[in-house]
């Protein structure tokens, strides 16, 4: 721990990070499902043979019946190597969330994944802790 506790909001194992995550994804949740969305949290079963769990929120999409798949993330700009450029560069930590989580997955030029159910769109959802 540093003295003015940032270590805190960027550390894996202390629960923070997963708690801000699970905050996140629920307040998705709730807004798809007061919209009528039918959504589904981390669903099992969409890759075989490899990390399964490749999206944390399914909603339907006006892609011929198929879903589209959200991943969040949610990553701190106090992060040491990232404090400076975040703090002159609008959207620095969000922008480096998001490009991580595509370069991830193996996605086609469309964004999309190959699943056990076909090709499904797939859009990270990156958010920082602190400022916009």
């Amino acid at each position: 721990m540093d003295i003015w506790g940032d270590h805190a909001m960027t550390c894996k194992s202390g629960g923070g990070v997963v708690f801000r995550h699970n905050l996140v994804l629920k307040v998705l949740y709730a807004f798809a499902l007061d919209a009528g969305m039918d959504p589904k949290k981390e669903l099992h079963g969409y890759k075989i043979d490899a990390k399964d769990r490749i999206g944390d929120l399914c909603l339907p999409w006006e892609d011929f019946g198929r879903e589209l798949l959200v991943d969040v993330t949610v990553w701190n700009p106090l992060y040491l190597p990232r404090v400076k450029p975040s703090s002159v560069i609008p959207h620095h930590t969000v922008n480096l969330a998001h490009m991580d989580k595509l370069q991830k997955r193996d996605l086609d030029d469309q964004q999309m994944i190959d699943t056990a159910y076909g090709r499904i769109l797939y859009m990270p959802f990156a958010c920082d802790t602190f400022g916009d």
